[in-house]
Parts: structure tokens; sequence; C-alpha cells
């Protein structure tokens, strides 16, 4: 039986050692200078298959989320114009069928109290106002804050 002593494995001297793939100590030197997509590469390479596809989930995630929010806003927005848009034709057609006797009577004071009433059911409507055939204004109603 051989009682030897074990032996230690060979060292190398420092300067020959790779550099340590689980710091970046190493590579974080080796990394000064360049740009920053090839850092990008030495960070992505430097953690686990794992945390790579963790980070494409997340990446996707949010990228996915902000598509369908500016896609929803964009969509609401242009839908609540056409409804305001909508809703002012509704109200001057409706005016404009209740002013006409008045404006065939030059009833001046029935339009402006007709034109105060229509901006009280509307809260939204700000003013109001009657022309007749030839441009002239004849009453106008303002709601002033």
């Amino acid at each position: 039986m051989n009682h030897s002593k074990p032996t230690s494995p060979p060292t190398l001297p420092p300067d020959t050692l790779p550099p340590d793939p689980v710091h970046l100590g190493g590579a974080a030197n080796r990394v000064q200078g360049r740009s920053w997509l090839e850092k990008l590469v030495v960070a992505a390479t430097s953690v686990s298959v794992s945390t790579k596809i963790m980070g494409i989930v997340l990446g996707l995630t949010i990228l996915l989320g902000l598509g369908i929010t500016l896609q929803v806003r964009s969509i609401m927005y242009n839908t609540l114009i056409n409804e305001l848009h909508n809703q002012g034709i509704s109200i001057a057609a409706d005016l404009a069928d209740r002013a006409a006797e008045l404006v065939e009577e030059g009833d001046v004071d029935g339009l402006e109290t007709l034109l105060r009433g229509t901006l009280d059911n509307y809260k939204d409507t700000r003013y109001a106002l009657v022309l007749d055939e030839q441009g002239r204004l004849l009453a106008y109603s303002l709601i002033t804050q």
C-alpha cells in the first residue's frame, strides 16, 4: 500500500488566469471604450438563461402594453371628437328649429331667452348665437366663468 502524501493541483500565475465569468470585474475593464451595443452584449452574456428569458418576457409585456394603450387612446380620442361634433350639430339643428319663428317675428328678447335656456340645458356648450340670412348677428348668449 502506498501512503504517499496527496499533491495539490498545479496553479497558474495570476496574469494567465481567465476572467471570472461570475463577476464583471475583469469584463468591466475590457468593456471600457466600447459602444453601448457591445456593452449590452457583454452584460447579456454574463447572466443566466432564466434571467434572459425573464427579461425578454418583461420587455415584450411592457412593449405590448404600451402599444395597446396608445392604440386605445387614439381610438377613444377620435371617437370623442366625433361625438362632440355630432352633439354640436344636433344642438344647432334643434336651436334653428325653435328659433325660426322668433326670427320671423323679430323677437330679439325671445331669441336671447331661447339661447340662455339652450346653454342651461347643455352644460358643455359655452356660447350660442343666431344670425340672419345676410350673416348679421341677431342675438347671442355667452357663458363666462
